[in-house]
């Protein structure tokens, strides 16, 4: 029985081998404590170390040998099926499994909050394998099924992954399309050239609205990352918008060719802005019950660091 506990060297007196049983008792409890905090961070682990402790206390403490020996033989198998949860956990935090879990979970929630179109040859194959990822963790199976578990999540990454970059690429096209049309349209050669070139920039230059830079997703945190600055349904709603942003361009080129009536108005003061991004620092991430003081943490800062900018003379506009 020592040896299913992972005892090589198995002793005769009877006070080493309830040493031994000490010794196994005391990891076990061990284990056991740290699978519990991984357990209250969202880690779907087995109800077998609930009971641990009225399982091995009693032994891992007692002072009479035969008594540690005797509550290990009434219990033995209880005691092995605790062994194995335990060398199983050891194993999946060494190597780095749950850093997966927690990215995968991620992941999932993602393509559930934002989810790939119905009609896109990806949308049932992530939607399979989110439902065999979800199945195992109802059934707080992870350890025993992880490579079941990271086949699905995998799927599910895979699918995502394929539909965000197409989407991504096409919705990039359209904008350029876009860009090219007005520079060769009326409004814009008729604009004057030291100004018109300032109103597509504002547009499609670095921090406007329809600016799409090129965007690596190779992993999975790039992936998230890319779709914390631009979710699929703001590419998608970009899309069916931009015959409206091209009205709002062409009528802004418009404008700067109509000759202005009556004297010039003075020049206000430039206006300080600062454009507050919330989807940039809170999108993809998620809080659960437990993570209350984290929650209020993160809009601490983001309320003082706004304050700070209104403080500053800055207008803030949200983006």
């Amino acid at each position: 029985l020592l040896v299913r506990l992972g005892v090589t060297d198995v002793p005769e007196a009877g006070n080493v081998i309830a040493a031994r049983v000490r010794e196994v008792g005391t990891r076990l409890l061990e284990a056991v404590d740290r699978a519990r905090t991984y357990a209250g961070f969202g880690l779907p682990l087995p109800e077998i170390y609930n009971g641990a402790e009225g399982l091995c206390k009693k032994a891992a403490t007692g002072k009479d040998p035969t008594a540690v020996v005797k509550d290990l033989l009434a219990r033995g198998e209880e005691w092995v099926a605790l062994h194995k949860f335990a060398s199983d956990f050891v194993t999946f935090l060494a190597d780095g499994r749950d850093k997966t879990f927690e990215l995968s979970r991620r992941l999932l929630d993602l393509s559930q909050k934002q989810p790939v179109p119905g009609d896109r040859p990806e949308a049932a194959d992530i939607l399979k394998g989110a439902e065999d990822a979800q199945a195992i963790v109802r059934g707080h199976a992870v350890l025993e099924k992880w490579v079941a578990y990271r086949d699905a999540y995998h799927r599910v990454l895979a699918g995502y992954r394929s539909a965000y970059q197409q989407i991504y690429k096409a919705v990039a096209e359209q904008v350029r399309d876009l860009k090219n049309a007005l520079a060769i349209g009326e409004p814009y050669r008729n604009a004057p050239e030291g100004k018109r070139d300032g109103v597509l920039e504002r547009y499609f230059g670095a921090g406007g609205p329809l600016h799409l830079p090129d965007v690596n997703v190779a992993t999975a945190e790039d992936l998230l990352a890319a779709s914390t600055r631009y979710s699929l349904s703001a590419l998608l709603g970009l899309a069916v918008g931009l015959s409206g942003w091209r009205s709002t361009i062409e009528a802004e080129l418009l404008k700067l060719a109509t000759p202005p009536s009556g004297p010039t108005p003075p020049t206000p003061p430039p206006q300080k802005t600062y454009e507050w991004r919330p989807l940039a620092e809170l999108g993809g991430r998620s809080f659960g019950p437990h993570q209350t003081e984290e929650l209020e943490r993160q809009l601490d800062q983001l309320k003082e660091r706004l304050k700070q900018k209104l403080a500053e003379g800055f207008t803030v506009i949200v983006k």
